[in-house]
């Protein structure tokens, strides 16, 4: 009997030296867990706030009269990341810039067009593009897509 018995003390003893040792092992890992944890939420508040002050400066350099709009942009996004995008995105279509039209009240002539066909027309914008350097047509086209001209070059989301 008492063989026994030092028998099952010693399995509870072995028993209770294991699950000692899990705890511990558990312990290190959930403080290693911790740490991390914590290291990325600083990660993550300091993304945060390099974020808001990028927002501060994009809406600093946006005309008055279109701040009340930028403002509602920035309050509808879900995080300050996608509010940066949104503001970015608005300013590279031109949503806070003067809007002008050019109006041509000009008469076009027996060669400017009045009796041109589309060879014609297209033959002197030919023309006129074979005049231009590069950086010109570069410049160009640019002013193009910024227009809404659709480019088959370049192409926007």
């Amino acid at each position: 009997m008492s063989e026994k018995l030092a028998h099952r003390e010693a399995k509870i003893a072995e028993t209770m030296a294991l699950a000692e040792a899990k705890e511990r092992e558990y312990q290190r890992q959930l403080a290693e867990k911790d740490a991390k944890l914590s290291t990325f939420l600083a990660d993550i508040e300091a993304q945060k706030q390099i974020y808001q002050t990028r927002i501060q400066e994009e809406l600093s350099k946006i005309p008055e009269k279109y701040q009340d709009m930028a403002k509602y942009m920035v309050k509808g996004a879900e995080d300050s990341r996608e509010a940066l995008t949104i503001i970015q995105e608005a300013k590279l279509k031109g949503m806070f810039e003067d809007k002008t039209v050019v109006v041509n009240h000009s008469v076009p002539g027996a060669n400017d067009g009045a009796r041109s066909s589309n060879e014609r027309l297209q033959q002197a914008e030919r023309d006129r593009r074979e005049k231009m350097n590069s950086s010109q047509k570069i410049g160009e086209a640019l002013k193009q897509i910024k227009s809404g001209t659709p480019n088959n070059v370049f192409r926007t989301k």
